[in-house]
């Protein structure tokens, strides 16, 4: 995510797929299809990557991705509410506070300012900029984000392929090595 869509792409973030995220709520608790799903980035020098990450049992696995995409589209369409940006931003807030507490989370953040590279400021101002973030800023960053999604599932695919086909999405397969 370029560096000035960077917080705003964390809180949407986390509204979608952090603690009591959309996703947690819509998988887990309304359709009870899978344990937890959460979402991160990952970012390096010159790129980086956003994925979500869940289990589904396979019998359930065609309608769990339908309502994981649905609730990724759903993001791109309906703004995140002035709640959800809340709980986003303590949820982040804490957690780089956390982070902070060790030696060897400091020299993360550390190496994050260096590498990524990050103005030497970026934890200094990140609270004060975390407040400045909008819904619609948050949903801009999901218009670039969460682009052109990679789909990578993981399972016996004599079994998942005629439920997965219902979604009409394209398909390439690998097979384990003997």
């Amino acid at each position: 995510t370029a560096a000035p869509d960077r917080l705003a792409a964390d809180v949407a973030n986390a509204v979608l797929g952090g603690i009591g995220s959309r996703l947690d709520r819509k998988l887990h608790d309304e359709l009870a299809v899978t344990l937890g799903a959460g979402s991160s980035f990952w970012r390096g020098e010159w790129a980086g990557t956003w994925a979500v990450a869940t289990t589904f049992r396979t019998e359930r696995a065609a309608e769990g991705l339908r309502a994981t995409l649905e609730v990724i589209e759903s993001a791109r369409t309906t703004p995140m509410t002035d709640d959800e940006l809340a709980s986003a931003r303590t949820t982040l807030t804490r957690a780089l506070a956390q982070q902070l507490e060790t030696v060897a989370g400091t020299a993360r953040a550390t190496e994050r300012v260096a590498i990524q590279p990050l103005p030497l400021t970026y934890y200094d101002t990140y609270e004060a900029r975390l407040a400045a973030i909008t819904p619609a800023a948050a949903q801009a960053a999901v218009q670039t984000a969460w682009a052109e999604p990679s789909i990578v599932i993981v399972g016996d695919w004599t079994k998942l392929a005629p439920a997965l086909a219902s979604l009409g999405l394209p398909a390439v397969t690998y097979e384990a090595a003997p």
